[in-house]
């Protein structure tokens, strides 16, 4: 991930695991090291943006909250670290479907939850949408290990299968807000 910043690229995109952030922060082998990381990002004038895909399940919140409280805690670096909310909507899920990012009132009518949520966005992090998309069409393209953008004509799906990924990327760029745009630098 550091090697990357020699291509002085505008945009480096590297997925990964939901454990990396142990490894980001063994990555200069002292207990500083995501401090470190950050004064390399710095070097190069770049940022890190971390993408937090949430589900409803409470330890997706919980990963966030981790990430904020690292990155909160490095003062004037954590400029070049920022958060983007990612919802997975998978199975045509609403607001009401993640409790526990939006917040509940329980049974006592007592108001839980949503914490989380209000941490990130009040330090200028960005809440997306991740659209819907077939089961079946899923396993297809990932079968065929081709990006979306290819996969939605590609003749070894079937029309329906090409529809239903073009109608899915369409959907994930109206979803990329304005804000989320201007925060991971592609503007509007």
């Amino acid at each position: 991930m550091i090697n990357s910043l020699q291509g002085r690229h505008r945009h480096i995109l590297h997925d990964v695991a939901g454990g990396a952030l142990a490894d980001m922060q063994r990555l200069f082998a002292d207990r500083d090291s995501l401090r470190n990381l950050l004064r390399a990002l710095q070097s190069f004038d770049a940022c890190m943006v971390f993408f937090h895909l949430v589900t409803p399940d409470i330890s997706t919140i919980e990963s966030v909250a981790i990430h904020l409280d690292l990155t909160d805690g490095l003062d004037e670096l954590s400029e070049h670290a920022r958060h983007v909310a990612v919802l997975n909507r998978h199975g045509d899920r609403v607001d009401q479907d993640f409790p526990h990012w939006f917040g509940y009132a329980d049974a006592s009518g007592t108001q839980r939850g949503g914490n989380t949520r209000q941490r990130l966005l009040d330090g200028g992090g960005a809440e997306m949408s991740l659209p819907s998309i077939n089961d079946r069409t899923m396993a297809m393209v990932k079968a065929l290990q081709v990006p979306f953008a290819r996969a939605a004509c590609d003749p070894r799906l079937s029309l329906l299968d090409q529809q239903r990924v073009r109608i899915f990327c369409e959907d994930f760029d109206a979803a990329m807000t304005a804000q989320v745009r201007a925060l991971i630098g592609l503007g509007s």
